[in-house]
């Protein structure tokens, strides 16, 4: 009988499964297998399979790059004062360095934290506005640059103050030591005892108001030195023992580096 003729359909076709490898078609072709195959009316064909994830992956790189770039722009900058030496009374402004346009600036008595923040100065509003913060004493004005301006200083301004700027690109922060000096003043003198009595100890003292005071001692515009029954102290002016000679007008003069104030007191020995 008549063999019947080969058939042209491909083996398995349309049945969503390829050929082994190694598998020989109708004509004794090897083939190799290919990808599990399914049919979608709506998509047409589609090859089954995990898809990468990558919009996860881009957004990932986007964000490390951002942070990676926040993290080196940030710069230490140097602060400047005016006057050098701040005086219990006057004023101060503290000028950081770095580019001159900034976004934002925030100043702190301190560490950065809210509680020690003085203001927040934002630069792009329209007008530029100053958000005053807890350690705000109504004193305190931003100036040119993201300054700082404080007036009518007292001895609680000394202290670390500490600045940061948003600027385009990054960040800029600096810190800065302050020491308000007070001028000397109300100096006085007082003795123990009260009345100087011949032949007993008598010690004069010398104090004062002021920053860093030092003390001279004078008899009648005559410097004194520790000499014999004489010493001087810090502010001290001691007789051991006081004589009639040793009556008379003497003057305390306290110094610093920027002041001086004086008195006088008579001493009568008895």
């Amino acid at each position: 009988l008549p063999e019947p003729p080969p058939s042209s359909a491909s083996p398995r076709e349309g049945t969503g499964q390829g050929l082994e490898d190694g598998a020989s078609g109708a004509d004794g072709t090897e083939r190799r297998r290919r990808p599990a195959e399914r049919n979608s009316p709506a998509m047409g064909r589609q090859v089954e399979g995990p898809r990468p994830p990558w919009g996860w992956l881009a957004a990932t790189i986007l964000s490390s790059c951002f942070l990676l770039t926040q993290t080196q722009a940030q710069e230490i900058i140097l602060v400047r004062t005016e006057p050098s030496q701040p005086l219990k009374g006057g004023n101060i402004t503290l000028t950081p360095e770095g580019r001159p346009s900034f976004i934002t600036c925030s100043w702190h008595r301190g560490v950065r934290v809210e509680a020690n923040r003085i203001f927040t100065y934002i630069s792009v509003s329209t007008p530029p506005e100053q958000q005053n913060g807890p350690k705000f004493t109504w004193r305190e004005t931003a100036g040119p640059g993201c300054s700082l301006h404080i007036r009518n200083l007292t001895m609680n301004d000394s202290g670390n103050y500490t600045v940061a700027k948003t600027v385009s690109g990054g960040s800029e922060a600096g810190r800065i030591h302050i020491e308000v000096l007070e001028k000397v003043s109300n100096v006085i003198i007082t003795s123990q005892p009260n009345k100087a009595i011949e032949n007993q100890l008598v010690v004069l003292d010398c104090s004062s108001a002021g920053s860093d005071v030092s003390y001279t001692w004078a008899k009648e515009d005559q410097i004194l030195e520790s000499e014999g029954r004489i010493t001087l102290g810090y502010n001290t002016l001691t007789f051991s023992p006081v004589i009639r000679n040793d009556a008379g007008s003497y003057t305390c003069s306290g110094n610093n580096s920027f002041s001086t104030s004086n008195v006088t007191y008579q001493l009568d020995v008895f």
